[in-house]
């Protein structure tokens, strides 16, 4: 009873205040919503590569390597590194090596239906106790045997409906690059969003010996590092990186490398931005032909992916902050004029025009919106200043673009305080004297 007490007075003055209500609950619910949407984005970006069983356990295997006054990190090696490096650490369980040409595209073709082909960046060759050393779930097939053989394949569900129409597919074959077979052992789960590992076709490692392109690859010794392997590690316990990464060292300068190894958990691939660091090495030698990227992972390929996604985001949060902001100026313009009745209602008596008393009433919110973008507008400056600097090949801030965010957002306040102050306008001054 005594909480019923509360509810219905608060109850009687949301339906009275119809206006006052929306304005706070809605401006509420857009809060609340916004830090929602915050949370769930930053959840997820924290969640990459964690669902794997050993995410703990699993690093992947970088060299850095010092170029005058910068460093840069590469994660292509040569097929033998990975098996050296196991053979010479007690403390790593197991690898896998994923590799492609970067530089090289590879289109897949439907062999039982020759129209049905399309490249397909994201192939890769890897090793047979790939979904042993990783989580990714397998439709079909065994999990041991489906990469064992020579010219087998492992395909997506995704690819799978692409190229066949189901994913009943286990025995039908495909066409790699025009001219070599590869039959389908294995259907797998599409690699989930908060994945830094995208594989839409998994080819067998043992196939290459069969594939004239990569038969020196594969046989290569000299060095370290290399154009085609990624390598990832599972140690048997964490707390074993550094002895690992020194041991490689040593391996490293024993065959004339001049690079050193870093082992980056697996849970921090998505989050590392050491990759930047070659784009300002180049930017630093003021060349005139763009940045391209050849044999280095696709990080480098789809370096701007990032911020085309940042910038979706922010844009929607964007939209948020302006209707926040204008249902702030609306409760604001509301309570304005409820303050102000009885003057208004003088100022018509005494003839005022509709449009004068609207005037009267948008421009102190049209002057607080000026005092903010006084305000805004050089913090902005000095803001996407700092962030277009990163770039080798960026726009120039111009006046007229900050002219037409002020416009904007004029035009903003005006459309949000408008219906309040024409309301107000328009109302019969004799309410304006009314005793409640």
């Amino acid at each position: 009873m005594l909480l019923l007490n509360y509810i219905k007075p608060a109850w009687r003055n949301l339906v009275k205040r119809k206006l006052y209500s929306f304005i706070n609950i809605g401006g509420l619910a857009a809060g609340l919503c916004a830090c929602m949407l915050i949370m769930l984005y930053v959840a997820h970006e924290l969640s990459y590569d964690r669902f794997h069983k050993d995410s703990d356990r699993i690093y992947s295997l970088m060299e850095k390597i010092k170029l005058e006054k910068d460093t840069m990190q590469i994660e292509r090696f040569n097929a033998t590194a990975a098996p050296t490096i196991r053979q010479q650490n007690a403390a790593v369980e197991s690898f896998v090596r994923m590799g492609n040409l970067a530089s090289e595209s590879i289109i897949i073709q439907n062999v039982a239906n020759p129209d049905m082909k399309s490249e397909e960046p994201d192939t890769w060759f890897t090793d047979a106790n790939y979904f042993s050393f990783f989580s990714f779930p397998l439709l079909s097939g065994n999990k041991s045997e489906v990469l064992k053989q020579p010219f087998t394949a492992v395909i997506s569900a995704s690819t799978a409906r692409k190229y066949f129409g189901g994913t009943d597919v286990i025995g039908k074959q495909l066409r790699y690059n025009g001219k070599y077979i590869f039959q389908v052992s294995g259907v797998m789960a599409d690699a989930p969003s908060n994945s830094s590992i995208q594989a839409n076709i998994l080819l067998s490692y043992s196939s290459m010996a069969g594939i004239e392109t990569y038969r020196n690859i594969i046989a290569e010794e000299r060095g370290f590092a290399g154009i085609f392997f990624k390598v990832f590690l599972k140690l048997d316990d964490p707390s074993h990186a550094g002895a690992v990464v020194r041991n490689i060292d040593r391996q490293v300068t024993a065959r004339l490398d001049q690079g050193r190894a870093v082992l980056t958990p697996i849970k921090s691939i998505h989050t590392d931005t050491h990759f930047m660091q070659i784009k300002k090495i180049y930017a630093a030698y003021d060349l005139q032909e763009p940045f391209h990227y050849t044999f280095l992972d696709e990080v480098f390929s789809k370096l701007y992916t990032a911020e085309d996604r940042l910038a979706g985001i922010f844009g929607w949060f964007t939209v948020l902050t302006v209707l926040i902001s204008a249902l702030g100026l609306l409760g604001l313009a509301a309570f304005s004029a409820e303050q102000r009745t009885r003057e208004i209602g003088v100022r018509k008596i005494l003839g005022a025009s509709v449009v004068q008393i609207t005037a009267l009433l948008s421009k102190e919110f049209i002057r607080l919106v000026m005092i903010a973008l006084v305000i805004a507008s050089p913090v902005a400056w000095y803001l996407m200043q700092q962030w277009l600097q990163q770039f080798a090949y960026r726009i120039h801030l111009q006046p007229w673009m900050f002219v037409l965010s002020a416009l904007i957002a004029a035009l903003t306040a005006l459309l949000a305080i408008g219906v309040q102050t024409l309301k107000a306008a328009v109302s019969n001054p004799v309410n304006a004297f009314k005793i409640e």
